[in-house]
């Protein structure tokens, strides 16, 4: 039994190292930030395998967009190797049906896995950083474990009143 207990131990060090090893190769982005039309397939499709790209498609005047582009900007530092990033919808497609928004669109190995349009319905009455948080993790995309609340800030006050 042992043996057992050592080799179990040398296994989950085995695996620890791998899962280093695999996450210190992969890129690091940690930041939100906007595209236009022009770069949107180099932005989404030529990544790392193993990285998800989530993409908002947002307009301006939608609150639902505004609250969920504050939401993913403060998340984003957290999870690093996931890439995060917005572009208008009409710099998109020019006759993109705004009832849509805000929609989540997710990349992984060049290809969309994902296709989350009006996703602020899946989320509570006056949602925040954690159920976007909790949301993807369900998905897949993010490890919910590592999420850490942050400080309220300014931007989090501005959510409370008008978004």
């Amino acid at each position: 039994e042992d043996e057992d207990d050592e080799d179990d131990e040398i296994f989950q060090k085995y695996k620890q190292q791998t899962l280093d090893l695999i996450k210190n190769s992969l890129p690091t982005y940690g930041r939100f930030y906007r595209v236009m039309r022009e770069s949107f397939i180099s932005e989404t499709e030529s990544e790392h395998e193993l990285v998800h790209v989530v993409v908002h498609l947002y307009e301006n005047h939608i609150p639902a967009c505004i609250r969920l582009n504050l939401i993913l900007e403060d998340i984003a530092p957290q999870f690093s190797h996931v890439k995060f990033i917005r572009c208008r919808s009409k710099d998109l497609v020019d006759s993109f049906s705004a009832i849509a928004l805000p929609m989540l669109l997710v990349y992984r190995g060049g290809k969309v896995i994902h296709t989350l349009p009006q996703v602020s319905k899946h989320f509570p009455r006056k949602w925040e950083d954690k159920d976007v948080v909790k949301f993807l993790a369900q998905k897949g995309i993010l490890n919910e474990a590592i999420y850490k609340v942050p400080a309220r800030t300014q931007k989090q006050k501005r959510l409370e009143k008008e978004y």
